[in-house]
């Protein structure tokens, strides 16, 4: 596995290779404790998620979440110091399954920005589903106080940002954009754009219509930066 670190606060994107198991390798069997364990922590998130999506985030307790979850309120909080760990915990789950469904494939004949817009598109459905849990989910998500839920989100961060380094990647190796080019300093722009038109509609400050016409120009002044043939047209752009 190659672990390459550009990025600022840590931000790491992951590179893998292939990797292989031998026929010696052996996975440890879990003990009753552990799997008692994690039980618990399935029964939390699957109760939180249940709660906030039902009556919203900000009228939900954590002893209701403990209640749904069959557990008391003081082994609840064995596994998330708060409310907010607790919104990350349930986020962290179903987004990092969003964006592993997420496809980038090497024969993807579409324009190299139809192929950032699809991914980014994919993303903010999501949040689309519930505005206002999206909305406190980006608050708590900015500023972070347990290690490990930083943890999760630097892994969300990077996932997003490995799918775009492998966009640009497989782009390049088309000669679609320059070989000169730094696909992941591209990789980490075009994340940029994608950060801030979030923060710009979750916050209320353009609509949904606004924000996808201001995100498909961002998008487009960063790759027309990077593009092999500056005058090329979308269609001499398409993968070979």
């Amino acid at each position: 596995m190659t672990l390459r670190r550009r990025w600022g606060y840590n931000f790491r994107v992951a590179c893998v290779d292939s990797v292989w198991m031998s026929d010696k390798t052996t996975v440890p069997a879990i003990g009753r404790r552990e799997r008692n364990k994690q039980q618990k922590l399935d029964r939390i998130v699957t109760a939180a998620r249940a709660l906030f999506y039902a009556q919203g985030y900000k009228k939900t307790t954590t002893q209701q979440i403990a209640h749904a979850a069959q557990v008391a309120s003081g082994t609840l909080f064995l596994y998330a110091k708060t409310k907010e760990d607790l919104l990350l915990m349930v986020f962290y789950e179903e987004f990092i399954a969003i964006i592993d469904a997420i496809s980038v494939r090497e024969d993807d004949r579409r324009p190299l920005e139809q192929q950032v817009i699809a991914l980014f598109d994919t993303l903010f459905d999501y949040h689309a589903h519930d505005i206002e849990l999206s909305r406190e989910l980006l608050r708590v998500f900015t500023f972070v106080s347990d290690p490990d839920r930083r943890e999760d989100v630097i892994k969300i961060h990077t996932a997003i940002a490995s799918k775009l380094h492998q966009t640009m990647a497989n782009a390049q190796a088309k000669g679609v954009l320059k070989g000169s080019v730094d696909t992941l300093i591209i990789a980490r722009a075009l994340f940029g754009v994608y950060h801030q038109s979030l923060l710009a509609w979750l916050g209320n400050y353009v609509d949904r219509d606004q924000c996808n016409a201001d995100l498909r120009a961002l998008v487009r002044e960063v790759l027309s930066l990077a593009y092999a043939d500056a005058d090329a047209s979308d269609a001499r752009r398409l993968a070979s």
